[in-house]
């Protein structure tokens, strides 16, 4: 019965790792949009020679070339992620998103490293 506990458990906490993944975001390879068509979201929109977005959750059926930032998160960090995104754009500098799950049928950012 302890073995069948700590199995389960452990099923469990791999399932919840499961499904994100960092992807480096060089200046060149993106366009920031503030605002995508009439929606309040954060859209992060590949260039043609970018490739496409990492797709951890399988939210793209013809390949994702945009990521959204998840609107699920507070206010105060979706400014924050959207501050950090235009800097490093404007300084021309690279930074790494992380990207879990699905935001209108396209990757979703989660979090960012500078």
């Amino acid at each position: 019965m302890r073995f069948i506990f700590v199995l389960a458990l452990a099923l469990i906490s791999l399932n919840s790792f499961a499904g994100g993944g960092w992807a480096e975001l060089k200046p060149d390879d993106y366009l920031l949009w503030p605002g995508t068509y009439g929606k309040d979201k954060i859209r992060v929109q590949l260039v043609d020679d970018a490739g496409l977005a990492i797709d951890p959750g399988g939210c793209a059926t013809d390949g994702a070339f945009s990521y959204y930032v998840q609107s699920t998160l507070s206010q105060n960090v979706i400014n924050r992620i959207y501050s950090l995104l235009l800097a490093t754009k404007m300084a021309k500098q690279s930074l790494r998103i992380y990207v879990a799950g699905c935001e209108d049928g396209f990757p979703a950012i989660q979090s960012l490293q500078f």
